[in-house]
């Protein structure tokens, strides 16, 4: 939960970086700008941006925090923001926008209760939407890119069906795509991008939406996927990846009842994005390919080109890197590669060369391989796959294992310090 906590905390860093420097530099020539949220089915503006020589404004309807109640407009004044009928607004200078655009954040995040800035759409034309770089659900089609918005479309729909959601999701990603979904032979929606591969179904169970994407397929090295599944997982919330035969999959559940069609379009950009973020190497650390390199997807269907969606991330790559153990970890597990308790304690202490600082490292280094795998235990249960579940729960109790035998290690190097001279 810490980890996704830093992740949307640097995706709001990087939102407010990015409308920082747009109204500094492109404000000017630019129309108003409208923040839009269609979060509880709502489509109306948030706040909009203007320029009027010589400040720079933002104004926020009464309504637009849900309820026009005392404690919202207590919450606005503490932020700073001026009231005036039914309007919130404040006004800067140019050098002082910084100050503008925290106020701006600090209501969309506390008053209005906006998640993460993956829930926000920007209206203001191509170079407002391009600087803010807000995870709009768009597609490149012959070099022009299309807003996927449908103006007469329902905000939410109850399916009666099967047949009728399918149709539902159709509708939904037509202005996607400029054309209506094209399938493969299975009945899914495939939809390419750079670094992925998605698939939107309708399951035959339940009324919901299922994006599946694959990130490597021909994996070879088994317990290194299910290694980086489990790293995985940590920083995802709403996408769930794991190992299915010899493939890294992700997939994303939306329940459907009602549809929103404007969620389903929401949820493919941000499954994309999660894509995008995976690290380059995991194909070659697992000994497979990418989802890119896998060139008889193409033959399935013209899913049409990849989504023009742009990723919060600054940067290429992770931290999610799979480091080579320490050399004094990796004798333990040769010495008990089963995980029986074969090592006696002092035998350990000496192959740590009886450094409690080092045995100290070496059993949270181990505490967080544990995690990581009994986590991706969990993430296998809800895939289903027996055999994965059976080899995570193994490499959880083995790492448990060495944990055991590293305390005992610690025991004894404690035992044999020399006691001080009672006084």
């Amino acid at each position: 939960m810490r980890d996704f906590e830093d992740a949307t905390e640097a995706s709001w860093s990087r939102f407010t970086r990015r409308l920082t420097t747009f109204l500094q530099d492109e404000i000017l020539d630019a129309s108003p700008v409208r923040l839009l949220w269609s979060g509880e089915y709502r489509l109306d503006a948030l706040m909009t941006f203007g320029w009027e020589e010589p400040v720079v404004d933002v104004v926020m309807d009464a309504d637009a925090a849900g309820s026009d109640t005392e404690s919202v407009r207590e919450s606005m004044r503490a932020l700073g923001w001026d009231e005036d009928d039914d309007v919130y607004y404040f006004a800067v200078e140019l050098d002082g926008v910084e100050n503008l655009v925290s106020l701006a954040v600090g209501a969309l995040r506390t008053v209005i209760g906006v998640a993460h800035p993956a829930l926000l759409d920007v209206d203001g034309g191509p170079a407002a939407i391009a600087a803010l770089r807000v995870p709009t659900p768009t597609i490149a089609a012959m070099g022009a890119t299309v807003r996927a918005e449908a103006a007469d479309e329902p905000i939410a729909v109850v399916p009666h069906d099967r047949d009728h959601l399918l149709q539902l999701v159709d509708d939904a990603l037509t202005p996607v795509f400029g054309h209506a979904p094209i399938k493969d032979h299975d009945g899914d929606i495939p939809v390419r991008s750079e670094g992925a591969r998605v698939f939107v179904s309708v399951p035959a169970t339940d009324p919901a939406v299922d994006l599946v994407g694959l990130v490597v397929a021909d994996v070879q090295d088994r317990l290194a996927a299910l290694r980086a599944v489990a790293i995985l997982n940590r920083n995802s919330r709403y996408v769930c990846f794991f190992l299915q035969g010899d493939s890294v999959l992700a997939r994303l559940h939306l329940p459907a009842s009602p549809f929103v069609p404007s969620h389903v379009r929401r949820m493919l950009a941000l499954m994309l994005e999660v894509l995008a973020e995976v690290p380059e190497d995991l194909a070659e650390r697992t000994g497979g390919r990418r989802a890119v390199d896998v060139t008889d997807l193409d033959d399935e269907a013209d899913g049409g080109p990849g989504t023009a969606q742009e990723s919060f991330a600054d940067e290429p790559g992770s931290d999610q890197e799979n480091e080579e153990l320490p050399h004094e970890l990796m004798m333990l597990l040769q010495l008990d590669p089963e995980g029986t308790g074969a090592v006696e304690p002092e035998v350990a202490a000496a192959v740590c060369h009886h450094d409690s600082e080092l045995i100290l490292s070496l059993i949270r280094q181990c505490e967080q391989e544990e995690i990581a795998w009994s986590t991706a235990a969990e993430a296998a249960e809800q895939s289903g796959d027996a055999d994965e579940i059976g080899a995570c729960r193994r490499e959880a109790a083995g790492w448990d294992s060495t944990i055991a035998l590293l305390r005992t290690a610690l025991r004894h190097v404690a035992e044999s310090l020399p006691r001080r001279p009672s006084r």
